[in-house]
């Protein structure tokens, strides 16, 4: 280890020492003395839900046509940009957000976020994007090549199959969630059906 890597460490942990939070207890207490196990979030964590989310929710995101700015689509009248909600596409990610570098830390780059953010250059917003609801045919579609998929990966039957592409279409027709929802919560199913042979 160089002179300056053994620095920097001790620097480390003489701030850690220094600290008056413990390292060893990420989540601290509740106020009833019970540790927390979610994290910040007092939901509790599913594993197999959060994951159909985040994978859907990407998988909807690369397939669909335009992408929009959610700060424009749900916060209107904000700093007085728009007065109405109002559907605003994002650039493609461009921009990378650096984060300032402690001055102990001998990296200049350190914290700077992996990825980059996309723009709403009607507004100035730098944001992730909202995907927007597909029209019912479009999302039947899409549904249909994921169900396709599903088939031959999780060797589902065609009865399967078929009582997901039912329960997709009736929850796009009541329009009560949205679309990412809705695929998220199929995956949801199809994984159970392949692991109990429903």
């Amino acid at each position: 280890m160089s002179q300056s890597q053994q620095r920097l460490e001790q620097q480390r942990r003489e701030a850690a020492d220094e600290s008056p939070f413990r390292r060893d207890m990420w989540w601290g207490k509740d106020r009833d003395g019970t540790e927390k196990t979610t994290g910040h979030d007092p939901q509790p964590f599913h594993y197999r839900k959060e994951r159909c989310e985040y994978v859907m929710t990407g998988f909807w995101k690369e397939t669909a046509e335009r992408l929009l700015c959610p700060v424009a689509y749900h916060e209107p009248g904000e700093y007085d940009l728009h007065d109405e909600p109002c559907e605003v596409e994002v650039s493609d990610p461009a921009v990378f957000i650096p984060k300032r570098a402690p001055d102990w830390h001998a990296d200049g780059e350190y914290g700077a976020m992996s990825h980059r953010v996309r723009v709403n250059e009607e507004h100035g917003n730098l944001t992730g994007p909202l995907v927007p609801d597909r029209p019912k045919p479009d999302f039947m579609e899409g549904v249909n090549d994921l169900l396709g998929h599903w088939g031959d990966e999780l060797d589902l039957s065609d009865g399967n199959l078929e009582t997901l592409r039912e329960t997709a279409e009736r929850r796009k027709r009541n329009g009560d969630d949205r679309d990412v929802d809705i695929v998220a919560g199929l995956m949801q199913d199809a994984w159970r059906m392949a692991k109990t042979g429903e």
